[in-house]
């Protein structure tokens, strides 16, 4: 089943072969607009940099495309994750001319079913902690409230958590991340005291 994605989607927001963007990360905001206008979420792909690490090329796809490698500890797993590719066909090429990024394919074409609008704000690549939402949620964290009420109290600011951007799941990550983070500063404090002692 092939489904063709951007039917009803506005010109503006299609990609069109021969498009050019500033930068990498342009292309992929762009390219992000677009699937949440139709449901579904992009990742990035393969690519070559130059000598100097700027990108000549890049592709960006379909969370679902390709397919999953076939892992050898599958036999010892109680609990398989889910599947979550399905050999998608929608993929977008980019390369880089002089200054510029430029489209050189777009394929629009879907082999699963895309998110309703209800259900769009829950594609991985739609969900962001942005960074005022970052500071009121550690004002919470060290107040003690849970993640759960945390987020529920967001959730109520601005009229249901469909319209946070993001998930529980996305600020327990964010709370794990930040907190490996302090560990790793003061494992590298610890040291340094350790050395220090020792030095003298």
């Amino acid at each position: 089943m092939e489904i063709s994605a951007h039917a009803n989607s506005t010109n503006e927001i299609v990609p069109r072969v021969g498009m050019e963007f500033n930068s990498e990360q342009d292309i992929y905001d762009f390219y992000n607009k677009y699937a949440k206008e139709v449901g579904f979420s992009i990742r990035r792909s393969k690519g070559h940099k130059d000598q100097h690490g700027h990108w000549v090329n890049r592709v960006f796809c379909c969370s679902c495309q390709g397919t999953r490698i076939k892992d050898k500890r599958d036999d010892d797993v109680k609990y398989h994750r889910p599947e979550t590719r399905f050999g998608c066909l929608d993929v977008l090429k980019v390369a880089r001319f002089n200054s510029k990024f430029q489209i050189t394919d777009f394929i629009a074409n879907h082999t699963h079913a895309l998110a309703s609008p209800s259900k769009r704000m829950f594609l991985r690549s739609q969900r962001k902690i942005n960074l005022a939402q970052a500071v009121e949620l550690e004002i919470v964290d060290r107040s003690g409230l849970a993640p759960k009420k945390s987020v529920e109290l967001l959730a109520r600011k601005v009229i249901g958590v469909e319209n946070l951007g993001f998930i529980p799941e996305d600020y327990n990550n964010y709370l794990h991340t930040k907190r490996m983070k302090k560990m790793k500063v003061g494992d590298t404090g610890g040291v340094l005291e350790y050395l220090q002692k020792n030095a003298s």
